[in-house]
């Protein structure tokens, strides 16, 4: 089903402190180590089992010393989104993230930023084409509703795609990269997840902890070492140093 309105926050660990331990206490975690971000899709289109509509990010911090202090520094940016239930267990979407920086800032195509440069939004634009498929799986350990696994698989680049097109031309659109994820949903509040999208690979699970109230709340781990994906927290960008990064995020959909 189609939500109208979807509002996302996420704290991601250790977004670019390459040069810093690995385990810092309290008070550096939120000030040095933490990037805050949020993220808005708007569906006014629902026609059916299509969907179509814009998403809206703040790509930089606003919590603790990673702050910039002024929305005219946050990295704002517009995208689009368009989506498809094929079938009741099947799905197909076109995304397209971070098209339109609103304030620039955006960094350029195919190289690395230079000197004069002025970067805000470093989370890359993107294409993605992807599509899912999900089979259920019976009811288990009484549960009201039952298990499924979902497969999702498709191509992106920008953020999502190969890690050494990266760290050749940045991280701006460039060449497409396989995505997929694997999903067990136990029931309508439990599931864990596997996930390989270019620079946001890893395990992670989401818990929604009320039956109607539309809050999913999600822990995902990622970046570990050797895993040769995800340069940004790997210290002196080498891949087989690579830290485990625990990222979260609350989303609220209505």
């Amino acid at each position: 089903m189609a939500r109208r309105f979807v509002l996302t926050y996420q704290l991601l660990g250790n977004p670019t402190n390459t040069g810093s331990p690995d385990a810092p206490n309290w008070n550096d975690f939120w000030n040095a180590y933490s990037d805050g971000q949020y993220l808005a899709e708007f569906n006014p289109l629902i026609v059916g089992p299509v969907s179509a509509g814009i998403t809206f990010s703040q790509q930089e911090s606003f919590v603790g010393n990673r702050s910039d202090g002024n929305y005219r520094d946050s990295g704002a940016s517009i995208g689009f989104q368009v989506k498809s239930s094929l079938s009741p267990t099947t799905g197909f979407a076109i995304v397209g993230q971070n098209q339109e920086q609103l304030f620039g800032g955006g960094g350029p195509n195919g190289r690395y930023p230079g000197a004069n440069d002025n970067i805000q939004a470093d989370l890359g634009r993107s294409y993605l084409f992807i599509a899912s498929q999900s089979v259920p799986l019976g009811n288990w350990f009484g549960a009201k509703t039952p298990a499924i696994a979902t497969l999702t698989a498709g191509a992106g680049n920008g953020r999502y795609k190969p890690i050494d097109d990266t760290r050749k031309n940045w991280v701006n659109y460039g060449n497409y990269g396989p995505i997929g994820t694997l999903s067990l949903a136990f029931n309508q509040r439990i599931s864990i997840f596997a996930e390989w999208a270019g620079q946001y690979n890893g395990i992670g699970a989401s818990f929604k902890p009320f039956e109607r109230i539309p809050v999913v709340g999600t822990v995902m781990l990622r970046d570990f070492q050797g895993a040769h994906q995800g340069i940004v927290n790997c210290q002196g960008g080498n891949p087989d140093n690579c830290r485990t990064t625990i990222d979260s995020r609350i989303t609220i959909s209505f």
